[in-house]
């Protein structure tokens, strides 16, 4: 429990939403504040100095609604979206380059593991280029927005260390673990944080009289993957995240196939995670190429028959993975997809279902198989997919042996952050 003089604040700065909650002593939430990411970027994929000005401002009006009381010493713990890079261009403006800001690559380089993570095309290490020995950023974004092949980087911050050493004047150090998602070198982001120059504090919000530094004390942001999943892992034997890409989660202790994958987890350590899963941005981007209602894909779940899973398994290519990622058909990442959502498009829903549900099916079965004596495999559902993971847990249970349990967690993100932290 904390000090009653103490509340804290939680941030979550997701890809399509910015989220706010205050919470007490307790650990009870008092206000909480939800903003649709497009509200103050309509190009989420990157953030240019003005868009992260806005996001400068609704952090300021939030910790402002919440410091009311003079004598309140505030903690902010934060999660952002991973797999981006943010810092400082050379002529001192701010930028983040979100995981949804395509590298511009002419080769598909081997995929590789860092960080326990695959060096996919779309992974943030590829849109670093190197030009006598400086760092520049080349990505779509800069390309096409920002008009130029590629801008030289003065040096990296993690997002909210941008936000609050930029914005605020503060000087808080990066978070290494959440660096960790970019595969990039540590040492880019271990030195030359000292970035102040004195024209810079002609900006509108660099005043260190905005936030009183001594009743504030900053925790290092975590990836949102952490915090999303760890309330649910550690009651379970394996998480599935459903969002618009999909992981699989489990425990080292459950360990019974050989896998160089992982994510570092506070207070867990190292936890084995297979990443970049076709999962929601499948559903949208089918729903868009064939022209119909994601309401009729989402009915479609309800009137799948189970009878008919194997017969659409051996009717289609098992393929839907059109982005590089992980094939769980195949069971290895792909660099080069072998298919595209044209393609895909042809299937019939019914069709896409089966295949969308054996990737997790195949997954699983990969993981603790049937030899391996497992009596009991307890399995969380993080992500309720617009309304679909209800039904689709309903049919991974009928087609699933019995000694699968699945069930469909609700995850309190500020209290799974809060319990990351340590300090409640």
């Amino acid at each position: 429990m904390l000090n009653k003089l103490t509340n804290l604040i939680v941030i979550d700065w997701g890809f399509t939403r910015l989220k706010f909650w205050s919470i007490d002593h307790m650990g009870k939430i008092i206000n909480e504040k939800n903003i649709l990411i497009k509200d103050i970027n309509q190009n989420p994929e990157f953030y240019n100095f003005e868009k992260l000005r806005n996001v400068a401002n609704e952090i300021l009006s939030f910790i402002r609604c919440t410091t009311k009381e003079k004598n309140k010493e505030i903690y902010i713990l934060s999660s952002c979206q991973m797999h981006c890079i943010s810092g400082i261009f050379s002529d001192n403006t701010p930028f983040l380059s979100s995981w949804n800001d395509m590298p511009i690559i002419t080769n598909k380089p081997k995929i590789k593991t860092i960080n326990g993570q695959p060096t996919l095309p779309s992974m943030p290490l590829n849109k670093i280029i190197k030009i006598n020995g400086s760092s520049y950023l080349k990505t779509e974004s800069t390309i096409n927005l920002l008009q130029k092949q590629e801008i030289k980087i003065k040096c990296f911050l993690t997002p909210i260390q941008l936000i609050f050493n930029y914005f605020f004047n503060f000087n808080l150090p990066p978070s290494i673990p959440f660096w960790e998602s970019t595969c990039l070198p540590k040492n880019l982001i271990s030195k030359n944080n000292n970035f102040f120059d004195a024209d810079l504090l002609n900006y509108p919000l660099h005043n260190k009289k905005i936030l009183s530094k001594n009743k504030l004390k900053i925790f290092p942001e975590i990836g949102d993957l952490q915090a999303s999943t760890y309330n649910a892992l550690i009651n379970s034997d394996m998480v599935i995240n459903w969002g618009t890409g999909s992981q699989i989660i489990f425990k080292k202790s459950f360990k019974s196939i050989e896998i160089d994958y992982y994510r570092n987890f506070p207070l867990l350590g190292k936890v084995f995670v297979i990443s970049h899963i076709p999962c929601g941005r499948l559903f949208s981007d089918y729903c868009k190429n064939k022209n119909i209602n994601f309401e009729d894909l989402k009915e479609s779940f309800n009137s799948y028959k189970v009878k008919n899973f194997k017969r659409e398994l051996s009717n289609i290519k098992r393929n839907i993975l059109y982005f590089p990622g992980y094939d769980a058909f195949k069971l290895k990442y792909i660099s080069v997809p072998e298919i595209n959502i044209s393609q895909i498009e042809n299937y019939s829903i019914d069709q896409l279902i089966t295949l969308w549900l054996f990737q997790y099916i195949n997954l699983i079965n990969y993981i603790f198989p049937k030899n391996k004596n497992i009596k009991k495999v307890n399995i969380s559902i993080c992500g309720e997919l617009g309304g679909i993971s209800i039904k689709a847990i309903k049919i991974l249970e009928e087609i699933c042996s019995s000694n699968f349990t699945f069930t469909l967690k609700k995850n309190s993100l500020p209290k799974s952050i809060l319990q990351l932290s340590g300090i409640h």
